[in-house]
């Protein structure tokens, strides 16, 4: 339940920041959930959160009737920034509006506990005078000294001696409390900074138990860790066979992108870490407008992974060409100066155009490499089924035996914790993080974006800085 598993209140101290991890918290069959969406946020739950008068999130859940592939549903907030208000947009994707409804608001709960601030417990200090064990921020990636040419005045490149907010978390593989830069967990740009990057909602995820949650920010630094890697480093990546042993949905949204004139492609976009990772791409078969979409997904189950990638793909494709040529001059213009590229949805929207396709060519590889995801997935065992402890300990532990730590910062706020949710922050110091803006990319400065193919034998030597892929990348 919501009151258990890390105690509450954990940023008011180090010894209320543990994460106990319990047994016989037993998944859906066929999940890695305790509750389906509708039973996490009943009607009742769903009024009360979204509606014009006083809506935490927002005046409501808005249904998109014009979407082809699914029935996306979703809606917005406002949070103060720095010098202005920022929109806030949460959704869900799922094959009826109720459905993807209920996703919506477990979006929206997430979004709004990442962007609150860490409360009166925070402690300010540079990291050079902290006594107790803290995450270096250059593990976790920062930005090029670009970015702070003309930045705003609360950004400040990073050094031992900046005085920053640091919030207290838990070491998975230490078992003990660290301190935590608050920019890390809780990524609005207001309150006291100075801030040395862009933070997103990268690790940020909600469940019915800390567990829950956890497993799942693990999972998604996880899935973005390999897509950045592959990315930058050109990876050909295997193909999974897309019309094999698919689930009833992937089936059916694979052959509605066919029928709307798109080639959907499966990808095995495991790195060096076994957890099933699958990047679908879906390219226009004729080479026109909305020329290429993609998201990646990680699950213990490569099946689920496999349908929650192309389950986005199927999401974004409506209206993609449309949209593309209502932009089509400023996306133009971003081809020719990638530094244009300054927004998360200008990613994706770029590679709508056909000339764009070529940035994405190492993952369009012929059919022959396709194999049944039985194959391409026969690797290490799976962690013990239905027991949503002992799979975040198998993730731990893979990740250990890497020499990566896992940070776990509890950010569930008074409006989670009514509605019997947890949200955290889970951070991988070293792993590839994925930021939005041209300008604010961390992982191509990291040591892991140079490594990565190399550790997973798929090339002799670490790539050279000027190896890596330049095109902003077009993960949605």
């Amino acid at each position: 339940g919501a009151g258990e598993g890390v105690e509450e209140g954990a940023a008011r101290g180090p010894a209320r920041s543990a994460v106990r991890l319990r047994p016989g918290l037993v998944p859906r069959p066929g999940t890695s959930r305790l509750l389906s969406a509708a039973e996490a946020v009943p009607k009742r739950v769903a009024e009360a959160l979204a509606n014009p008068v006083c809506g935490a999130l927002g005046t409501g859940v808005r249904p998109d009737r014009e979407a082809a592939n699914t029935a996306p549903a979703g809606g917005r907030f406002a949070v103060r920034g720095t010098s202005r208000l920022m929109d806030v947009h949460w959704s869900g994707h799922a094959d009826t509006y109720r459905d993807s409804a209920a996703l919506a608001l477990c979006e929206g709960l997430e979004r709004l506990a990442g962007l609150r601030d860490g409360g009166p417990g925070r402690i300010r200090a540079a990291r050079s005078a902290l006594r107790h064990p803290s995450v270096d921020p250059r593990e976790c990636g920062l930005p090029p000294a670009a970015f702070f040419d003309g930045a705003p005045p609360h950004f400040a490149p990073y050094d031992e001696d900046l005085v920053l907010p640091w919030l207290w978390g838990w070491s998975l593989r230490d078992e003990r409390p660290v301190l935590v830069p608050e920019q890390l967990v809780h990524y609005r740009l207001a309150g006291p900074g100075p801030f040395f990057a862009a933070e997103t909602s990268n690790g940020c995820a909600g469940g019915s138990c800390v567990e829950e949650a956890v497993l799942h920010g693990l999972l998604e630094v996880v899935e973005r860790d390999a897509f950045l890697a592959a990315w930058l480093g050109r990876a050909r990546l295997p193909q999974i066979a897309v019309d094999g042993r698919r689930s009833a949905t992937t089936l059916h949204l694979a052959d509605r992108m066919r029928r709307g004139g798109y080639r959907l492609r499966l990808l095995d976009n495991r790195i060096d870490l076994p957890v099933p990772v699958v990047t679908a791409v879906a390219t226009r078969e004729d080479g026109g407008p909305g020329a290429l979409c993609l998201s990646s997904a990680a699950a213990l189950d490569p099946e689920r992974a496999a349908e929650s990638a192309v389950r986005e793909v199927a999401s974004y494709l409506s209206g993609f060409p449309e949209r593309t040529l209502r932009n089509l001059d400023r996306l133009r213009a971003m081809a020719q100066d990638f530094s244009l590229v300054r927004e998360l949805s200008e990613h994706a929207a770029l590679y709508g155009l056909p000339e764009m396709e070529r940035h994405a060519a190492f993952l369009l590889g012929p059919d022959e490499r396709s194999r049944p995801s039985a194959a391409a997935f026969g690797g290490p065992a799976a962690p013990p089924a239905g027991d949503l402890s002992a799979a975040v300990r198998h993730c731990r532990d893979l990740l250990a035996a890497r020499g990566f730590d896992t940070v776990v910062v509890d950010q569930t706020g008074p409006e989670q914790r009514a509605v019997g949710t947890r949200v955290v922050r889970v951070l991988v110091p070293g792993l590839l993080p994925l930021d939005f803006g041209a300008r604010r990319h961390r992982a191509p400065g990291m040591a892991r974006a140079r490594t990565a193919l190399r550790s997973a034998g798929l090339r002799a030597d670490d790539l050279t800085a000027a190896e890596l892929n330049p095109a902003p990348h077009p993960f949605m």
